[in-house]
């Protein structure tokens, strides 16, 4: 199954829990706090002329919007749920867009679909009434909506299970397809012969069992030059050289016994020397040291 299936169907499923979301009555919380209160309802709500000698339940000093003391015979506007107090211009624009207290943060919805249950102040000294109805209906609207998400949760469970057996199969899928591959490009790469270059080096013993020789200008032997590959200088007569028993390319002793501490192929063709030394073709024949 593709990447791309699978994407549509989870988008599909999400889109299904969205409807039947929307279907149930489920309301995010930040939806109705941003919602803002109607002006009708806002107008409802009681107001009252500030005084110092006022005593009023959860009423302060101070604005909790602009942050400014209340003033005496300031206008502010009361809130029917929570009974607190703020100037009436700043509660209004801020229930303009907002539907909670800012100071409590109490969802007014509920007060504005019953405002004709909220009582006036009739006197300044007695606490404006909490509307009990309203906890309740809170409480069994939050009981609806999650008995709402577990039916849903219930009905599309095979849905969410398949959903969640195809991704694991195609993560499997996808680590086999990368597994074969990278199996099957070392696969030809050994078929074709490219052997990438060892970084570790010849042991010491190796080492020391391919053939010395002392140079000549008339020595004949195949692939050797007359110059060092390393240190780019030529050859003179009756210098020390080492033999790859591999390519059969000579170098001066101190240069190619460097190279071949951290390397394990010739440096001049790269090509990898072998481990025995008895397999060398034409070692046998140098005129060693």
């Amino acid at each position: 199954m593709s990447f791309l299936g699978l994407f549509c169907m989870v988008k599909c499923a999400i889109r299904g829990s969205s409807s039947v979301a929307s279907e149930s009555g489920v309301n995010p919380s930040a939806k109705l706090a941003n919602k803002g209160v109607e002006r009708k309802a806002l107008n409802s709500f009681p107001t009252i002329k500030y005084a110092t000698e006022l005593k009023l339940t959860n009423l302060d000093t101070a604005c909790a919007i602009c942050l400014s003391e209340f003033a005496a015979e300031e206008r502010l506007r009361i809130l029917p749920k929570c009974n607190h107090g703020f100037h009436t211009q700043c509660i209004d624009n801020w229930l303009s867009s907002h539907s909670s207290c800012p100071t409590c943060r109490h969802c007014l919805l509920e007060t504005d679909q019953k405002t004709d249950n909220c009582s006036p102040i009739d006197s300044l000294e007695q606490p404006l009434p909490v509307q009990e109805s309203i906890i309740n209906v809170n409480n069994t609207r939050n009981d609806k909506d999650n008995f709402s998400i577990i039916n849903y949760l219930h009905a599309n469970a095979p849905i969410l299970l398949l959903l969640l057996t195809c991704t694991i199969i195609s993560c499997l899928g996808l680590f086999c397809v990368s597994k074969c591959g990278i199996r099957g490009s070392s696969s030809v790469a050994a078929d074709s012969g490219v052997i990438p270059s060892a970084k570790s080096g010849i042991e010491e013993n190796t080492l020391n069992a391919f053939p010395i020789v002392k140079y000549a200008t008339e020595l004949k032997l195949p692939s050797l030059d007359t110059a060092c590959a390393i240190c780019l200088s030529k050859f003179t007569a009756r210098e020390h050289l080492r033999i790859l028993p591999k390519c059969n390319h000579g170098f001066h002793t101190p240069c190619i016994d460097t190279w071949l501490i951290s390397h394990s192929s010739c440096r001049h063709c790269l090509a990898e020397t072998e481990q025995k030394t008895n397999n060398c073709s034409q070692a046998e024949s140098l005129p060693l040291c």
